[in-house]
């Protein structure tokens, strides 16, 4: 099955409130997906849908009420394109498609934020990564 067709049955067990076999059809379009991007760094597409596999699952865990699987799903592709748009042995195409994909995970993170910003936990992880030079360095770089 392609990473495609993968997605498309996730979605559909999303649809379906069939949150198991949604997390488990994201989690193959997602490792399907960095097979293919791992080949070409500079495909925008693949880039795209592999941080889509991670805001579906994150979607998935939130809809379950696992609140800390969900964040851990947005931060993961957040800080990863991030650091693609940092890592100076990318080409510059790569640099900026993850750039322009950094600025959608931040705004994710951000509504997660404003949503569940009396949630304990995602209150603590949330305003560690606020505090960390790392976040600072990629809200400078979006404005």
């Amino acid at each position: 099955m392609s990473w495609q067709s993968t997605m498309i049955k996730g979605n559909e067990c999303f649809d379906s409130y069939n949150w198991l076999e949604a997390e488990r059809y994201y989690m193959r379009a997602i490792a399907l997906i960095d097979e293919l991007w791992q080949q070409q760094r500079s495909n925008l597409e693949a880039m795209q849908a592999w941080v889509c596999g991670y805001q579906n699952l994150a979607a998935t865990y939130e809809q379950q009420g696992y609140l800390e699987r969900a964040l851990h799903c947005l931060l993961h592709a957040h800080f990863f394109v991030v650091e693609q748009a940092n890592l100076i042995t990318n080409c510059g195409k790569t640099q900026s498609n993850a750039l322009r994909m950094s600025a959608i995970t931040f705004k994710c993170l951000s509504d997660f934020k404003y949503k569940y910003h009396r949630h304990s936990q995602c209150i603590k992880v949330l305003s560690d990564i606020g505090n960390s030079e790392h976040f600072a360095y990629h809200q400078t770089k979006l404005h």
